[in-house]
């Protein structure tokens, strides 16, 4: 298969559990749960990094990886195989902006996937740039996201939304707990917010997916209106969760509209992809990957989920 999307549902429908346990602190807990929702602290993770091996096979992001931990610099113009990093501190906030431009202009196929923190929140995913036929270079997203929706989800995979609609409900009853010592009016008003939390998370789920989901083949004046504009706002200042959301399909609890700030972004880029290697490197995302020990980490870190890091666990991907 020396398409893309043909790898992706395979994947989306049957997720790399072995490379997942290989990589997740948290396995033990996916293993436990019910219905297969994977509602996991590295569900962006496992759905970015999957196609960043197909795309580009493990030896190529292998050695990205290194270089990010090692903080090995590139210029912002640099091609083949390169990373880059831009922070809510930085003086030139118009860097991440001119970087993916330059990426998106070039013609050849190619994949970036994007890490970042918006407002505490960790999240990821994989943006294909490929070759169309009398039609010039596209775009197409892959992403996941935890309690919210699953790769097979996002790429309009499922039958229906019934299995996307049970995660929402999960996430529902963590996110808006209710103690069994609340008065009965409480608990309603509790419950009600329950619901419209769903119901707003299936219309907020839909809008986004309609816009970059589903592999719709985003022109490159979409990809730089839908994502990059509105990354580019988020590490100049803030912008409204309803515009994230536009993007991530992710509603945070509590009252709206609420601001989301970017505090640091981490691209990392193969230029050039082969459809031909395609087939041989997702035949080999299951299997163990030398020096591939975790997912990937900012600059400096030797892992995103570092326990001396982050000790209360996953971070909320």
């Amino acid at each position: 298969m020396a398409d893309l999307k043909e790898h992706a549902t395979t994947f989306a429908n049957a997720p790399p559990t072995d490379l997942w346990s290989s990589l997740s602190p948290t396995w033990e807990s996916i293993k436990a749960l019910d219905g297969g929702l994977y509602q996991a602290g590295t569900i962006c993770d496992l759905a970015a990094l999957t196609m960043m091996l197909v795309a580009g096979g493990s030896e190529r992001l292998v050695d990205l990886y290194g270089k990010v931990a090692t903080n090995e610099k590139f210029a912002d113009d640099a091609t083949g195989d390169h990373w880059h990093y831009c922070k809510s501190t930085d003086e030139d906030l118009n860097r991440f902006a001119t970087i993916m431009k330059q990426w998106a202009a070039r013609e050849d196929d190619g994949a970036v996937q994007l890490k970042f923190c918006a407002s505490g929140d960790w999240h990821t995913f994989m943006i294909e740039r490929l070759k169309v036929d009398d039609v010039g270079t596209r775009f197409r997203v892959y992403q996941g996201y935890e309690g919210y929706y699953r790769l097979r989800d996002f790429l309009g995979l499922a039958a229906d939304t019934s299995e996307y609609k049970k995660i929402l409900e999960a996430t529902a009853v963590k996110g808006i707990p209710i103690l069994e010592t609340a008065k009965q009016s409480t608990k309603s008003a509790k419950l009600k917010e329950r619901e419209d939390w769903v119901k707003n998370s299936l219309d907020c789920f839909n809008d986004c997916v309609g816009r970059i989901g589903k592999f719709t083949e985003l022109t490159k004046e979409n990809l730089l209106a839908y994502i990059v504009v509105p990354f580019e706002t988020a590490l100049k200042g803030q912008i409204e969760s309803k515009d994230y959301a536009k993007v991530t399909a992710h509603l945070n609890f509590g009252e709206r509209p609420k601001k989301v700030k970017f505090s640091e972004i981490l691209m990392l880029m193969f230029d050039t992809t082969v459809p031909g290697e395609f087939e041989a490197n997702a035949l080999r995302v299951n299997q163990k990957h030398a020096n591939l020990t975790s997912f990937c980490g900012m600059p400096g870190d030797k892992a995103h989920h570092d326990e001396e890091k982050h000790p209360d666990g996953p971070l909320n991907d």
